[in-house]
Parts: C-alpha cells; sequence; structure tokens
C-alpha cells in the first residue's frame, strides 16, 4: 500500500473518534502510538507526542495523518525507526481498525460495495470460480480459523487474538450499521449478496456508503466456536441487550425470503423472533426482499395458483417448530416470546407465542400484497405485458388485505389493457370480470356481482373454456353469489354444475375442489339436511389436509361450517369445539380481518346466547361488527345475519328500542340484496336453518359424524 492509500484509509478510520473540529483528543493519540510502538522505543514517545500536539489537549486528524504518512527523512534513527514500524504496523492492522471501541465493533456493518466485489472474490479464491456456498460452509474457512481474515487480529471487544471478519477489514469497507441483514445461514452466499444489491440499487443508494449488519460476518465466530467447544451458552440478559441494541441502533431490517414456496426463513427462529421484534417496534423500518430466483417464482405463482399458493408460503409460520442452530438460543427466544412458560406444551397454548404468530403472518401477508400490486401496476403503467390471471390473482390478495379500493383499480387497468389489444371478452377478460364479480359480492353488492359473473360465464363458454378449473372455479363463484341472497335452491344447481366441471377437469384433488364441496355442504345446510352437509364437510376436510390447505382461511371456515351443523342440532358444547379450532386457525392464517373471521364470532355469539350467557353472547357480537365494520363489509347479507342475531339478544334483555333499530338495519340490507322472502320472513339464519330441518325428511345427523381437527405435524394440538 502506498502512502496516498494509507493516508486515505487511516483518515477515515480516525474520523469517527473527532469532535466536530475534526481534532482527536491528545489521550487517544498516547493511547495510538503506545499501540503501534516497540517496548524499547517507549522512551521516545514523550518526543514523539510533543513533535505531533504540542502543548495542547487535541490535536487535528490531517495534521497527525500528514505527520504519520509524511516521507522519512533523514532524522534520528529512532525516530525513523519508530515511524516506519508505525507506518507498517498501522498496514497489517488494517489502518487502526482494531483501534474501535466495543460498542463500534458490535454495530459495526460491512458495505454493501465491498460484498459484491472482493466478498465474492475472496469466495471464489477459496472455492473455485463460479462456486456458491453456503455460510455454513464459508464459516470454516473465512470466518474462523487460520485462513480467516480476522486469525492473529486483536478483538476490540474482548483483547483477545481473533476478531470478526467486519473488524478485520479495511475502514472504507465498514461503517455503523444502517440495516440489519434478518436471514439463515443455508441461504448460499450469491443469494444473499444479489439480493442486497438489487435491494440497494432499487432503493437508489450508495453501496459504498450502505453497511450492513449480518450475523456472519458481524458476530465474532473465533469466541462462537470456543464457546461451542467450551459448551458455554450466553447470559439471557446480555443476550436480550445485545439483541435489542442491535435491532434500535441500525432501526432498520431486512428480511430475505428464499426459496419462494418453502422459504427456508419462515423455519429459523432467530428468522421469525427478528420479524416480530420488527413488528413490534414503531421506530424500526422493515422491508421484506427477495433473491432474483424468488422473485420470479413470487410472479409466476400470481399467473398460476395465486392466492392459495400465497397463503401456504406464508401461513406455516409457528414459532413453536422453528429451529436454531444453537438450542440456547432457542430457548433465550422463548423465554424473551414468554417469560412464563418453559415446556413445549405450555408454549403451543400460549396467547403470547400464538399472537406472535399471527402477527407475523398477517406483516408477511401485507406485504406480499404489496409486493405483487406493485409489480401489477408498474407493469400496466409502463405498458409491460402482465398475464391477466396475475392481475386477477393480485386484486384478489389486494381484497385479502381489505385494500378495496386498490383492487378495484387494478381490475379496471389490467380491462383497459385487454380492451387496447382487442380482446375484450376473451377468456382473459373472464378471469377479470370474475374478479369484479368478486369485488362487487363480497362488499354486498349483488347485483353488479352478478352481472360481471354472467359475463365471464359467457366470455369463458364463448372461449370453449366450459372444460377448465377456471369455468368450474367461476360457477361455484356465481354459487356462492346465490348463498349470499339466500336462493339457496338456485345455488345448489350452480355448485352441483361447478362439481360436475372440476370433475372433467380432473380437478378434484386442489383446494379449489375442496372449496367447492364446502360450499355445497353449506346449501345442504341451509336445506336442513345436516346429514349431507357433514358428509360434504368431511370430503373437502380431507382435501384440505391432502393438499396440505390447512393453513388457509377456507379451511378454518370450513371449521367454522362444521361447528354451525352442531349448533343447529343443539350440540352446543361440540359447536363451541369446533369453533374454537376455527379461532384457531383462522388467527395461525393472519386471516382475522376477514368476513369468514367475522362469521365466526358472530355465531361463537350465538352458540353462547344459546348458552344462556347473554352478556358474552354480546360482546362477542360486538367483536364481529366491528370486523366487519373495519373490512368495509357492512353492506352485506352476512353482517345483516349478525344485526338480526343481536336483536334477539336484545330483546331478550329487554331493550327493545334498540332491538327494532337492529331489525330495522338489518331488513334494509337484505332487501338492497334482493334476497328471499324466506329471509326477510326469518332474519336469523340459525331460526331459517331449524325450521328448514324440521321439515326436512331427514333429520339431524347421524352420531358417527362427529369430527375434530387432527393433530399433526403442521398443527397444534386441539384446543
Amino acid at each position: 500500500m502506498d502512502l496516498q492509500n494509507l493516508r486515505i484509509a487511516l483518515f477515515d478510520a480516525l474520523k469517527p473518534y473527532g469532535d466536530e473540529e475534526g481534532k482527536l483528543p491528545r489521550a487517544l493519540i498516547e493511547r495510538l502510538l503506545r499501540r503501534f510502538s516497540e517496548e524499547k522505543l517507549q522512551l521516545h514517545l514523550g518526543k514523539v507526542l510533543q513533535e505531533v500536539a504540542g502543548k495542547t489537549d487535541s490535536v487535528d486528524i490531517k495534521q497527525f495523518v500528514n505527520w504519520v504518512c509524511e516521507e522519512p527523512e533523514d532524522r534520528p534513527s529512532d525516530r525513523s525507526t519508530f515511524k516506519k514500524r508505525f507506518q507498517k504496523g498501522t498496514a497489517t492492522l488494517k489502518k487502526v481498525q482494531c483501534f474501535r471501541t466495543k460498542e463500534q465493533s458490535m454495530l459495526l456493518g460491512v458495505s454493501i460495495a465491498f460484498l459484491s466485489t472482493d466478498f465474492l472474490a475472496e469466495v471464489e479464491y477459496h472455492f473455485g470460480k463460479g462456486a456458491d456456498p453456503d455460510y455454513h460452509e464459508i464459516n470454516p474457512v473465512m470466518l474462523y480459523g487460520p485462513k480467516a481474515r480476522g486469525f492473529g487480529m486483536e478483538c476490540p471487544r474482548d483483547k483477545k487474538m481473533g476478531s470478526s471478519y467486519a473488524d478485520a477489514l479495511d475502514a472504507k469497507h465498514t461503517g455503523p450499521a444502517s440495516v440489519m441483514l434478518s436471514w439463515t445461514w443455508q441461504y448460499s452466499v450469491r443469494t444473499v449478496v444479489t439480493s442486497l444489491l438489487r435491494w440497494c440499487e432499487r432503493s437508489q443508494l450508495n453501496p459504498l456508503r450502505t453497511y450492513v449488519w449480518q450475523c456472519a460476518l458481524c458476530n465474532n465466530q473465533f469466541r462462537v466456536a470456543e464457546k461451542r467447544a467450551n459448551h458455554e451458552t450466553e447470559d439471557f440478559d446480555t443476550f436480550r441487550t445485545v439483541f435489542e441494541s442491535r435491532v434500535h441502533s441500525t432501526g432498520h431490517i431486512l428480511a430475505l425470503l428464499s426459496p419462494w414456496h418453502r422459504p427456508m426463513y419462515t423455519t429459523r427462529i432467530w428468522c421469525v423472533f427478528e420479524l416480530w421484534v420488527a413488528c413490534q417496534s414503531k421506530d424500526v423500518k422493515l422491508e421484506v426482499i427477495l433473491s432474483e430466483q424468488a422473485e420470479a417464482e413470487f410472479h409466476q405463482s400470481l399467473s398460476a395458483d395465486g392466492v392459495v399458493s400465497v397463503w401456504k408460503a406464508l401461513g406455516r409460520v409457528q414459532i413453536q417448530k422453528a429451529k436454531a442452530s444453537v438450542p440456547e438460543d432457542r430457548a433465550n427466544i422463548m423465554r424473551l416470546v414468554e417469560p412464563d412458560v418453559t415446556t413445549d406444551e405450555e408454549y403451543w397454548a400460549s396467547e403470547k407465542v400464538n399472537k406472535l404468530n399471527q402477527v407475523v403472518v398477517q406483516r408477511l401477508q401485507a406485504w406480499c400484497a404489496e409486493a405483487a400490486a406493485q409489480f401489477a401496476e408498474r407493469s400496466l403503467e409502463e405498458s409491460i405485458a402482465v398475464k391477466p390471471k396475475a392481475c386477477a390473482n393480485t386484486s384478489w390478495l389486494l381484497m385479502e388485505v381489505n385494500d378495496w379500493h386498490r383492487a378495484m383499480a387494478l381490475l379496471v387497468q389490467g380491462r383497459q389493457a385487454l380492451e387496447r389489444l382487442g380482446k375484450k371478452g376473451t377468456l382473459e377478460d373472464a378471469w377479470l370480470l370474475k374478479c369484479m364479480g368478486n369485488w362487487h359480492t363480497d362488499l354486498g353488492h349483488y347485483e353488479e356481482g352478478m352481472d360481471h359473473l354472467k359475463l365471464a360465464k359467457e366470455a369463458m363458454e364463448a372461449s370453449g373454456a366450459s372444460g377448465t378449473v377456471e369455468y368450474a372455479r367461476l360457477l361455484r363463484t356465481i354459487g356462492k353469489s346465490l348463498i349470499g341472497q339466500g336462493h339457496v335452491e338456485d345455488a345448489m344447481a350452480m355448485l352441483k354444475l361447478s362439481q360436475d366441471a372440476f370433475i372433467r377437469a380432473e380437478a378434484t384433488n386442489t383446494p379449489n375442489y375442496a372449496v367447492c364441496l364446502r360450499s355445497i355442504g353449506f346449501c345442504f345446510g341451509e336445506l336442513g339436511d345436516l346429514s349431507e352437509a357433514m358428509l360434504h364437510y368431511s370430503e373437502a376436510k380431507a382435501v384440505f389436509e391432502m393438499t396440505q390447505s390447512t393453513g388457509t382461511p377456507n379451511y378454518a371456515g370450513l371449521l367454522t361450517d362444521m361447528g354451525r351443523c352442531k349448533l343447529t342440532e343443539r350440540e352446543l358444547d361440540d359447536a363451541m369445539e369446533l369453533f374454537q379450532q376455527s379461532l384457531h386457525a383462522f388467527k395461525m392464517a393472519g386471516a382475522e380481518k376477514s368476513k369468514n373471521f367475522a362469521d365466526l364470532l358472530h355465531f361463537m355469539g350465538v352458540c353462547l346466547f344459546e348458552q344462556g350467557n347473554s352478556s358474552e353472547a354480546l360482546r362477542y357480537f360486538s367483536e364481529s361488527k366491528e370486523t366487519f365494520n373495519r373490512c368495509h363489509l357492512n353492506k352485506t347479507t352476512n353482517y345483516a345475519a349478525l344485526l338480526a342475531n343481536i336483536a334477539d339478544c336484545l330483546e331478550h334483555q329487554g331493550m327493545t328500542e334498540e332491538c327494532e333499530e337492529m331489525r330495522k338495519e338489518a331488513t334494509e340490507i337484505y332487501k338492497a340484496a334482493n334476497v328471499a322472502q324466506e329471509v326477510l320472513e326469518h332474519m336469523s339464519p340459525l331460526e331459517r336453518r331449524r325450521q328448514r330441518v324440521a321439515n326436512s325428511p331427514q333429520k339431524g345427523m347421524t352420531s358417527a359424524l362427529t369430527f375434530h381437527m387432527s393433530e399433526s405435524a403442521d398443527q397444534a394440538p386441539t384446543l
């Protein structure tokens, strides 16, 4: 290294220690010179200090750097030797990098520019050209051991030999970490580095000045290896303090997901915990990033099975099952989340732990909808071809997170793009029309919804798509809309056509077919045949489980429907057990802001009312009402049914005036939806069901049809 580069590196290394005027304390200069001088030259240290600092208490950084890097001239041999030794020592020890304080070292980050160049080059040097090892593989080669950069270097944290990879780098490649990477060591080097570089470029950040804290590079792996060899564990309070200070000092967490369909990220306890901490902290920014391959898989999934693949990928988060390389880390993390329990069984039952899972799932889903929307909107704005099916599925995701306005805007943009291409009335147009119909139906605009669904049906039939899964799904959606209006017989006929279409398309082993079976079961229940209803629910449950879709809101809704059958039969304890299982499933799927979840709360309230607990029933009714309003679903017949049951409860408590107000509002919603006359005559869905059961030739269910949510490796124990 020449003197000019040494001058720059030394100035950069010393600058953080200077004051606002760019001056260093005399005591720091003395300490620095002692560090790099030989013992026999200590006698001359006073003279050197006098030359550098005079009698002042501070010295200008530039003045000191100029003195250090000045070309040797003829002068007393001791001073010349000292300066030569100082230059050599400074270069060898990475230009005073070892002079960092412990606190600075703990929060030191590595520049993304270095990672994308020199770091990858170093990986290739050790593993061969084009190599892409994971971090477990590079650890004993590059991060600790005789070949590691930090080998033989003093660690600023404990003054022992052997430092972190970051502490061993030149000052120009490191700085106070501005972002913390939440990731797993199983990722390959190139997956991590390219993802960080893509994020940096998209965020318009300078990779030379963007420093990332990455545990593999910034923790001292020499000490980690030593502790592991000595079977030592970290003190819990130290563990908590260090982690919290790191999160809050950076104030920015990047969560790296890869691969998309089954991200390793959600199976590692550190990752889930870091994501949760970021969600809980208002002063911490959280961003989710994907590798290039994972992003391509994500966009592809939107054009394929869309919503189901998204829910399946993100609905698996269960910190109780997440793993850690160091068992003590897992114990410490679980203790941070829930200090009052110790056993796995208690963790599964813990409300705090399950709340963590819910928060993480909801945050990932919100990010997912946002990322999909940005991709679709950007593509449409830039006239880049975006598949209409991806556009429809993205809108569906936005509806799942209750971003209704943005969902419809995207659908309108998608149809306008198709119209410009002369594809109005085509199969592609049908996908968008179907989604528009769903949008209107979900918000209670049943007539507008049916108009769009009929147009979609005509377009599919004209395109020769009546033998496809999409056509089967469309028929099911029409059936669902008819159910909402109370036209149960018409809905049943349409759903039977949907079932036949699924069979013709050889798609009976899909989650969508399970949803169709669930809807048919619901119609049987409404028509009073509870035995057939439970048979179809049983078949739907088996398909959900076979396709590993038990983490979806539709599966949770199925459990609600099964509970309603028990409620109709007045088997109230069994009904409440199924409702509790449904509640757990909804929370695990992060779907607490949905119509189906509001329905669950509604019928839990009905069950409590039937048990004679009116006050508790009203509490659940109130929560259901709040959920409907929060999701902008207060014009739906589901909401009207809730109001009718609230009215019954209020009437039971003698609150006649409030009761009449509720019934009046429910009647207005029902009439606006053009519901069947029977619905207006018997506004409570439970009352209608029981009357139909009483009039049905097959009354009730067989005793064998009692279902419980099975325990498996992917589910919590039955509540």
